[in-house]
């Protein structure tokens, strides 16, 4: 315990020559410091808190007005109260700062004149400093009592419940998804479904710890200042919380021996994560193996998937959820496995077997269901996709693509392959969506098998080349024009999105008609145009050399 003012009683030597007169109610305050203020000034200049002062008030000892004022400013600087010697330069302390003392609760005290300054100095510091040792010795016992636990392999519970008997407050431990791991109840305990919420937040938006830590604090207040946070963090990962209720922060030697459980817990902590970075590990060797292994069998496959934890029904879709470049490689912003168990507690609602493993560049979901399952409607498929989307947070975005459904495992390598085509397409195709299935794309599949061959050039060369060449000559926006009309159901919702009048669409279009022959109003002239945009999506999608392609044709 730190020392207060009520404990300046216990030194015999100041018993009788300092006496409280005001302030009675402010004993309880922290000192840490002691010193003289020999100038008015003196109250002007950064304190720091918790300091005692012993003062004369030399300089203003002759105006009532001024020593008001400076006992206010050193109120306001978070003294821990004012000693101020009579009979040399004050014959009596004025009711005015008595007056003052009382209504802050700041402890004043009167010193008799013969005892010097010295003297009080020296034995106060001396009452702070058996106080520090005692303190670093207190410490050093539950640090050996702590590091003994941690070798011993005790359970994380045992550690919680030291804690929450020498804190006498509640305790918890919370893990880096969120799961509350152990508690420690000390007293009655409220609000808990507030704190559940609150490390929820955390795990939804990890920059607020990250720039808690970074601004030098090793805590976080929860709203309703109830609770009271440790991130336990290693590595530069935040591996769980530890959290204390009702916490008095401003207690120094309670805050040290939070801070020094907080890094053995990040230590206990750091020991599961391991583990199941291990087995993460394992399980991403496994899905490489699966999804990249050409020559695997069926019953290898369903092997694999049974290590993995997943026993397969007799249908599967494979999903891949792309979050953008800056979350996956950035964890302030986005937290792994709260998001992957995020994901499993929504998807338990709809199928009972199903697998979510995070790889480098994403997370694939495999969905697997029988001839009764929900997915086999696709309206029904359809929507949990849109819900599934609502549920995952990722603040920079993300896509999720989607194969088509599969009933032999042999196909899972190709399924995982078209769910990750299916978001290359749809990021060109469509930008403004963000869920694609591969199902959607059946056209643009057959367009694909033209990439390269004959036909390709034949249709680069009589309407792709031609509509380039004329926007780049005139600044027009032909290949535009013909994508919105594609899009859109109507001309009048295409002259809409151009900012065009109608007759100016028409224009368009009949100069596109003049420049490749082809009309966008016949079944024949619109179906042509089409796998012509097609293949001028697909050539910016797999880099095809256009100017390649056009040398040839010149050539042949």
């Amino acid at each position: 315990m730190a020392i207060c003012i009520k404990d300046l009683d216990t030194l015999g030597t100041l018993s009788n020559s300092i006496h409280l007169i005001a302030g009675k109610n402010g004993q309880s305050r922290v000192v840490r410091y002691i010193t003289i203020m020999e100038v008015d000034d003196f109250a002007d200049k950064p304190l720091g808190e918790d300091l005692l002062v012993l003062t004369t008030f030399s300089t203003s000892a002759s105006d009532p007005c001024k020593m008001e004022e400076v006992l206010l400013k050193l109120i306001q600087k978070n003294i821990s109260g004012i000693a101020i010697k009579v009979n040399r330069f004050l014959k009596e302390i004025p009711d005015s700062l008595i007056k003052i003392a009382d209504q802050y609760k700041t402890p004043l005290f009167l010193i008799d004149k013969d005892i010097p300054f010295r003297t009080i100095i020296s034995d106060v510091n001396t009452l702070i400093i058996s106080e520090q040792f005692e303190t670093i010795k207190t410490l050093n016992n539950q640090y050996e009592d702590f590091y003994t636990s941690i070798l011993k392999g005790e359970d994380l519970g045992i550690l919680l419940q030291k804690i929450g008997k020498q804190l006498s407050r509640n305790c918890f431990c919370f893990s880096q998804t969120g799961e509350m791991l152990k508690q420690s109840i000390q007293q009655h305990t409220k609000n808990l479904e507030v704190l559940i919420e609150y490390i929820e937040l955390l795990n939804k938006n990890p920059e607020m710890i990250w720039q808690t830590v970074n601004s030098g604090e090793n805590y976080i207040i929860s709203a309703d200042r109830d609770f009271i946070v440790f991130p336990c963090i290693a590595y530069n990962k935040i591996l769980g919380y530890f959290v204390v209720q009702q916490l008095n922060t401003s207690d120094f030697n309670v805050m040290m021996n939070v801070k020094q459980f907080t890094s053995f817990l990040s230590i206990k902590l750091l020991e599961d994560v391991l583990k199941k970075e291990s087995e993460a590990k394992f399980q991403i060797q496994l899905a490489n193996e699966i999804f990249y292994n050409t020559t695997l069998s069926e019953d290898m496959i369903r092997g694999k998937l049974n290590l993995m934890g997943l026993d397969p029904e007799e249908y599967y879709y494979v999903l891949f959820i792309e979050p953008s470049a800056p979350s996956k490689q950035n964890p302030n912003i986005l937290n792994s496995n709260y998001l992957q168990k995020k994901i499993s507690l929504f998807v338990k609602y709809y199928v009972t077997n199903f697998l979510i493993t995070d790889v480098s560049d994403g997370y694939i979901l495999i969905l697997t269901f029988n001839k009764q399952g929900v997915f086999h409607s696709i309206p029904s498929f359809k929507e949990f996709l849109i819900n599934l989307y609502k549920i995952i947070d990722i603040p920079t975005g993300f896509k999720i693509g989607c194969s088509p459904k599969e009933n032999t495992l042999i196909q899972i390598a190709n399924a995982l392959k078209l769910s990750k085509r299916s978001i290359l397409l749809g990021k060109e195709i469509y930008p403004e969506r963000n869920i694609y299935l591969i199902d959607d794309y059946f056209n643009i599949q057959m367009i694909m098998g033209m990439l390269n061959t004959e036909e390709h050039k034949l249709i680069r060369s009589k309407i792709i080349s031609p509509l380039e060449k004329y926007d780049k000559k005139y600044k027009s926006y032909l290949i535009e024009t013909l994508e919105t009309c594609l899009k859109v159901d109507t001309l009048q919702e295409a002259a809409k999105s151009l900012f065009l009048h109608t007759s100016s669409l028409r224009y368009r279009l009949e100069k596109i008609h003049e420049i490749t022959g082809e009309n966008f109003f016949t079944n024949v002239g619109k179906y042509s145009l089409t796998n012509a945009y097609l293949l001028l999506k697909l050539e910016k999608i797999f880099g095809i050399d256009t100017k390649q392609l056009d040398l040839q044709d010149a050539h042949s």
